[in-house]
């Protein structure tokens, strides 16, 4: 499949400053496919709330498997034959499933995200990005994403599973 480029998201002008690709992509093509970074997957972009609820409400058109998209005979389905067991264990998760695996796993850790549950967890939250933001102060600047937005839930996800501090950096690789 041949998909062109229309944005370009991979450039240091788009990390500079991404708001303007994303507002022309609101207005010009709220839905819009191009190739990912290696430029072979072809990636779908929903910029607009609407639609995105739509895509996110509608399990029977829209999967994240992709198997689930092809009939089992159809020859596309050799694709994912034989497949890395990594790339299985990465796939095998609740953000990665469609339909009732996704309900069944999402059943298993609602209770842990109830608003009761959330807000006990506040205090410690707290304390994680308080000590993400005291490492940065005495820099001057910070790469947001980097220094805070990526590690903060890294960090409460494996305190609220007990790993030790000493290996969290295993789980960011």
């Amino acid at each position: 499949m041949s998909v062109s480029t229309k944005y370009q998201f991979y450039g240091p002008e788009f990390k500079r400053n991404p708001h303007p690709t994303y507002a022309a992509m609101r207005a010009l093509d709220p839905v819009i496919q191009q190739p990912g970074l290696a430029g072979d997957v072809p990636i779908w972009f929903v910029t607009r709330f609407a639609d995105m609820q739509a895509v996110l409400s509608d399990n029977e058109t829209f999967v994240l498997d992709a198997r689930l998209a092809f009939d089992p005979d159809d020859p596309r389905m050799a694709q994912f034959q034989d497949s890395h067991p990594v790339v299985e264990l990465v796939h095998n998760n609740l953000l990665s499933k469609d339909g009732e695996d996704h309900r069944r796993l999402r059943a298993l850790v609602q209770n842990a995200f109830t608003p009761r549950m959330v807000l006990q967890l506040r205090p410690a939250i707290e304390a994680i990005a308080n000590d993400l933001l005291d490492r940065v102060v005495a820099q001057g600047q910070m790469d947001l994403i980097e220094s805070y937005a990526f590690p903060l839930p890294i960090i409460v996800i494996l305190e609220m599973l007990g790993i030790p501090p000493d290996d969290r950096n295993r789980f960011r690789a």
